[in-house]
């Protein structure tokens, strides 16, 4: 891949997953070269002026936040912080007051993306003064050489600095399938194993995917439950249960709606996103999961944490004999591989994280 200009070449980038890959690529394609990385320094190539960027501090992500910071000390002498992340708990950071034509814009980009089964981030950047600057940096000294609950007191000290930003755009990267993918799930249901999908994507993203990936079909009557309180959970639960039975009544064995469908069946998909799993795993109303997920041909759940998906497959375990297989090919995946009775990670771009947790 060449940049605008033909001269010029881009460097080979390695990164710890093919979507930092793909958005330092894209950025050098139009004049902005990453050309060099340290701990301590980033050293950029603007338009033909090579300037460098002080690496001051970094939150990592975690899957309460959902997002990742880093503050840079900038060549103008200034401290920016910047941020990137989901939508959903991006857009509750941004200032709104901002920019609001822009913020509109980028949430109509991500709708338009995600439909397209692209994998989405949105980006904000905010100024700090200088006591502002002081003030995080002292917290983060604190907090990085704490010996007693240091992961709580770094996610906090990056919720007082992600805050009130500016948005600056958005990112959609196609995750590509492999060859093959379709096929497998497809011989995989037909055998009568029940395929559930645990992603960190966005709904319409997962959505997507389960349509290319031949997941859902559209003879499939979809139930999706995007619920906010407990409450709401409950009803939509109970709503989703009658409603699937009476989809499932015609085989006369419920049962029968794992897996292969039998013809006299409407194949149901159930669609749940992290949200709604919070109120609804180890709590009362996974028994109401449970009795729904059983008449439902396939389980999509999306926006979920790593922890949510080992407790998902923990569900499972806790109600029936059968035996869990969970696939992976990623860090967020290792809590639900370690989870299953039989766990395999695949070794790819996304790194070996899961194949070490796998049982091989």
């Amino acid at each position: 891949m060449d940049t605008l200009d033909p001269n010029v070449k881009l460097v080979d980038y390695q990164g710890e997953s093919p979507d930092e890959q793909a958005l330092v690529y894209a950025a050098a394609a139009y004049g902005f070269m990453l050309i060099e990385r340290t701990s301590g320094h980033i050293v950029i190539d603007i338009q033909g002026e090579r300037q460098r960027f002080n690496v001051l501090g970094l939150h990592e992500f975690d899957s309460d936040r959902k997002r990742m910071s880093v503050i840079l000390g900038c060549p103008d002498k200034t401290f920016k912080v910047f941020v990137k992340g989901a939508d959903t708990t991006m857009f509750s950071v941004i200032d709104r007051r901002l920019n609001l034509d822009i913020i509109r814009a980028t949430e109509a980009h991500i709708h338009a993306y995600s439909s397209l089964g692209l994998r989405t981030l949105v980006v904000g950047m905010r100024e700090l003064s200088a006591s502002e600057f002081e003030q995080w940096h002292s917290s983060f000294e604190a907090a990085s050489t704490a010996l007693i609950g240091r992961a709580a007191l770094l996610r906090k000290v990056a919720g007082n600095i992600e805050n009130n930003l500016i948005i600056l755009g958005a990112s959609g990267i196609e995750d590509k399938l492999q060859q093959g993918v379709p096929e497998a799930i497809e011989s995989l249901r037909t055998a009568g194993i029940q395929v559930w999908v645990l992603t960190g994507d966005k709904q319409e993203t997962a959505i997507s995917i389960g349509y290319s990936s031949k997941l859902l079909t559209r003879k499939m009557t979809q139930i999706i439950i995007n619920s906010s309180s407990k409450d709401s959970c409950r009803r939509s639960l109970e709503d989703a249960v009658l409603m699937s039975k009476k989809l499932t009544m015609f085989s006369g064995d419920t049962h029968t709606a794992r897996g292969s469908s039998g013809d006299g069946v409407t194949p149901v998909a159930l669609i749940i996103d992290g949200s709604s799993l919070v109120y609804i795993l180890d709590s009362e109303l996974e028994e109401k999961l449970f009795d729904l997920a059983s008449n439902c041909s396939v389980v999509l759940c999306c926006r979920v944490a790593p922890l949510q998906k080992a407790g998902i497959i923990a569900l499972v375990k806790n109600r029936t004999a059968d035996m869990t297989l969970a696939i992976g090919d990623g860090a967020n995946d290792v809590s639900m591989i370690q989870m299953a009775d039989v766990g395999v990670g695949i070794s790819g771009q996304e790194g070996r994280q899961a194949v070490m947790a796998s049982d091989s």
